[in-house]
């Protein structure tokens, strides 16, 4: 009799469960509805944009809608093929390639008139084309992705970026011969669209190995990692890419640190100096504070790394080595600088060999020791969860059949 009580118990108390679940489910919003509604907005928005846009262009795979006549009652259903030909049934074809959306309304509108002069043309789009654009070159994942006729330059390439790309001069190469040049760093400095492009249907993007890099630290506005070009002096890093000197930064002993170990102090008010200052490839500038000048560097008229302090960055990074220390106190951005082979992980050891928190702040000669994460880590980190999860599962269901 207790036994078929307790059973009777445990298939009303599942009964329950699965009529909450059923309740909550009906009650629930439904996520993949949810998704296409939200899609479907995205899509309108984007669409409405490309009408009252004059940057864009007539793309393969557009289709639009054309209403002729005096009430509009005629609809003639219009698409972009692959060559730019968009044929309008009985009224001919026209070739759209080159041409902004407004530029061929205006050219269909022209020809409904020649055909139908009392008629009121009205065109609309119905569906933005989508098509392939190719990447190479220094990327992270180099290959292709689709885009369509409202998609910056920016939007699919950034991700794709690595910290030894050179976004100075990233070249498109477009179906009709043409080429163009881009600038990423003046986009974001100036915000003007000719260095951040719309994609043309075809697009080829290539990006080169950067053969300029250097990072700029201590008293300036814009501390960080910079592509240069040719020309770029230790003025200009510090004026055009560094937005300045600090009040309180100290111009005559600016250091600069080169790839090889060499490094020279630069008192950057003497300005016929400056021309024949090199700033050769992966140097770190570090410009210190005025009050932070010791007594042997103001004699001296010297810098050492020893005098401002490092960091040390060791193991599997690109370039290993001492990293000026600066107001960072997070490991990972002395470890982005010397370049990570993929996904890592890192130890901190202070300037005695003790081993440090990684969250704990770091202090000038610490070390950081960096390792490439093996496949079998990220096996290990989703593989034991899942285990777990199964044995409870099959657990709990062994326990109500032999109950």
């Amino acid at each position: 009799m207790k036994a078929t009580q307790s059973i009777f118990t445990t298939a009303i108390f599942f009964l329950f469960i699965c009529l909450g679940g059923i309740a909550f489910a009906q009650d629930s919003p439904n996520p993949d509805r949810s998704a296409a509604a939200e899609e479907a907005t995205a899509d309108n928005s984007r669409i409405q944009r490309a009408e009252v846009s004059p940057l864009y262009r007539v793309s393969p795979g557009d289709e639009y809608l054309l209403y002729v006549g005096n009430q509009n009652n005629t609809q003639l259903p219009l698409s972009v093929e692959s060559d730019y030909s968009v044929r309008l049934a009985f009224l001919g074809t026209l070739d759209a390639a080159g041409l902004s959306y407004a530029q061929f309304r205006e050219q269909v509108y022209a020809l409904v008139k020649e055909s139908y002069p009392q008629s009121i043309p009205r065109m609309r789009i119905r569906n933005l084309g989508r098509f392939e654009v190719s990447f190479s070159g220094e990327l992270s994942n180099a290959g292709t992705t689709l885009a369509d006729g409202l998609t910056p330059l920016s939007e699919v390439l950034t991700s794709r970026l690595t910290s030894f790309s050179d976004t100075r001069n990233i070249s498109i190469r477009r179906n009709d011969g043409s080429s163009l040049t881009v600038d990423y760093f003046m986009f974001s400095r100036t915000g003007e669209r000719k260095h951040n492009p719309y994609l043309h249907y075809g697009d080829r993007i290539e990006v080169e190995r950067a053969q300029r890099i250097v990072q700029i630290d201590g008293q300036v506005f814009r501390p960080g990692r910079y592509v240069l070009t040719e020309k770029d002096s230790l003025t200009d890093i510090i004026q055009e890419y560094a937005d300045g000197l600090r009040h309180n930064a100290d111009r005559t002993q600016i250091s600069i640190f080169h790839l090889n170990g060499s490094s020279e102090t630069v008192d950057i008010r003497r300005e016929e100096k400056d021309n024949n200052i090199h700033i050769d490839h992966l140097s770190r500038i570090f410009v210190p504070p005025a009050h932070s000048t010791s007594q042997s560097m103001q004699l001296e008229g010297t810098a050492s790394m020893e005098t401002i302090g490092w960091i040390q960055v060791t193991g599997d990074v690109q370039t290993p080595g001492k990293i000026p220390f600066s107001s960072w106190n997070r490991p990972e951005q002395y470890i982005n600088q010397a370049g990570p082979q993929g996904r890592y992980r890192y130890s901190v050891y202070s300037q005695n060999g003790e081993k440090k928190s990684n969250r704990a702040p770091l202090a000038p000669m610490d070390t950081i020791v960096v390792q490439q994460r093996p496949a079998q880590w990220f096996m290990n980190s989703w593989l034991a969860p899942t285990v777990s999860l199964a044995t409870g599962i099959l657990t709990l269901i062994s326990m109500i059949l032999n109950f």
